[in-house]
């Protein structure tokens, strides 16, 4: 996880994950955790292309986007739901 260098006003933090790998979406959790005991909110904006015509794609590729688009996002707002007033 790393900030990207990114100036921002006090009590906001940009943190930069890899959401396609899973064990990466629980370590942003337990940093949330540890830092804060609220969270006004999760925004959701994130997502992966696989530059393949469709007919090229496999498994693997449809499971990376599942896991960047949706899994992930499911995961942090279980995980995040009893801070989130």
């Amino acid at each position: 996880m790393r900030g990207g260098g990114l100036s921002l006003p006090d009590g906001i933090d940009a943190v930069e994950i890899n959401q396609s790998n899973r064990s990466d979406t629980y370590k942003f959790i337990e940093y949330v955790k540890s830092k804060y005991s609220t969270n006004d909110g999760i925004i959701c904006n994130v997502g992966v292309s696989i530059r393949k015509s469709f007919t090229e794609g496999t498994g693997e590729d449809w499971d990376k986007m599942m896991e960047v688009a949706v899994t992930s996002h499911y995961i942090l707002i279980r995980e995040l739901y009893d801070m989130i007033p």
